[in-house]
């Protein structure tokens, strides 16, 4: 995907591609720290009826998580009008899409992941990469590779994504009626220990990306990518 990316797009985009994809990946490094590793312990081998309840409780925890962050994104667009910054305008309007776009098919991952289904969770991810690289080489086969469309292309395969993962592979979003305070906070409490390390872990991965941006500029950031 990489290869596609700086063959079609100039430099500075490709730059700003990467900066915008270290902001999503943050954000998703926080609901994965905090939701999967818990999903797991909680949800594998118990019976159904606990099973409906540790589902629909990680489904609440996810939304309430993803609805923090757009929340701070939709405070972030009041600043819109008072920049000019190209990146920051891209990163501003599309971190929230991008974030609420993959979170069913996180759930349906971390489910899978629980239940022990190493080829559907192969396959599964497989649909979401190759959908999207694919949507790249059409982008760049009838000559409409831009920045603009590469995101917008990118949030469509992973909406995709999402809908085949509720679809076909089960998510649980049914069970979130039999979400459980004590459930919730049980999950909460375990997954708050696991939430710093990734999210920090993330944080340290990409601050460079940023810190190259901001001296920089986004061409640095494409050429340190290579």
């Amino acid at each position: 995907m990489a290869y596609i990316i700086f063959h079609n797009l100039p430099v500075v985009e490709a730059g700003i591609w990467f900066v915008l994809q270290s902001f999503v990946g943050l954000c998703e490094a926080g609901r994965y720290g905090f939701l999967a590793t818990a999903t797991v312990k909680f949800y594998a081998g118990t019976d159904k009826a606990r099973a409906a309840t540790v589902l629909g409780s990680v489904w609440f925890l996810a939304i309430m998580l993803t609805a923090i962050v757009l929340a701070l994104n939709g405070l972030a667009l009041l600043y819109l009008p008072y920049t000019t910054n190209f990146e920051a305008i891209l990163c501003i309007k599309w971190i929230g899409l991008n974030y609420l776009s993959s979170l069913p098919s996180d759930v349906v991952f971390w489910r899978l992941q629980a239940d022990e289904k190493y080829a559907t969770m192969f396959w599964f991810r497989m649909i979401n990469a190759c959908s999207t690289i694919l949507s790249f080489i059409l982008l760049a086969i009838f000559h409409d590779f831009t920045l603009e469309n590469v995101i917008i292309y990118n949030f469509v395969t992973n909406c995709t994504s999402s809908l085949i993962g509720i679809l076909w592979f089960h998510s649980g979003i049914q069970y979130f009626t039999k979400c459980s305070k004590e459930c919730i906070l049980e999950i909460f409490h375990y997954g708050k220990y696991t939430f710093g390390t990734t999210a920090f872990s993330s944080f340290l991965g990409n601050v460079d990306i940023w810190i190259m941006n901001f001296i920089l500029g986004p061409a640095s950031v494409a050429i340190y990518n290579l």
